[in-house]
């Protein structure tokens, strides 16, 4: 489905784009921030967004996540998560306004969101409906 290479802005495509979770988002999840991985034409208009926690290394890995060897496009987040791992089976659906404090400058590349596209067809089982 690809990723956004529009800008930041409302009514724009945030499939790809890392958020800031709100605060209470923040702790249930053990993380601040997470890969939209919404419809892009839903992501546009929608107050649901489906989201991959982004973790640090500190986590321990499961099937399928997807780990990031190289964090160099998350920019300033890229300290805090070195050694990232999105965490397919964590995915959730939430909601806008609460859930989600800013959708940040930050967009993964499309061979990173291809493996998450990968990952989470196969965590739910969806080969053949997609």
């Amino acid at each position: 489905m690809g990723v956004t290479r529009e800008s930041n802005v409302r009514g724009a495509n945030r499939r790809g784009r890392v958020v800031a979770l709100a605060e209470h988002a923040a702790t249930e999840w053990g993380t601040n921030h997470a890969l939209v991985v919404t419809n892009p034409e839903y992501s546009r208009y929608g107050y649901r967004q489906t989201l991959v926690p982004l973790l640090s290394g500190r986590f321990e890995t499961f099937e399928p996540d997807v780990v990031l060897h190289d964090s160099a496009w998350l920019g300033p987040l890229s300290d805090l998560y070195s050694e990232a791992i999105l965490a397919v089976p964590s995915v959730a659906t939430v909601y806008l306004p609460r859930d989600i404090d800013a959708f940040l400058d930050l967009v993964s590349p499309a061979q990173i969101m291809d493996q998450v596209d990968r990952a989470l067809v196969a965590y739910l089982e969806l080969e053949g409906f997609i």
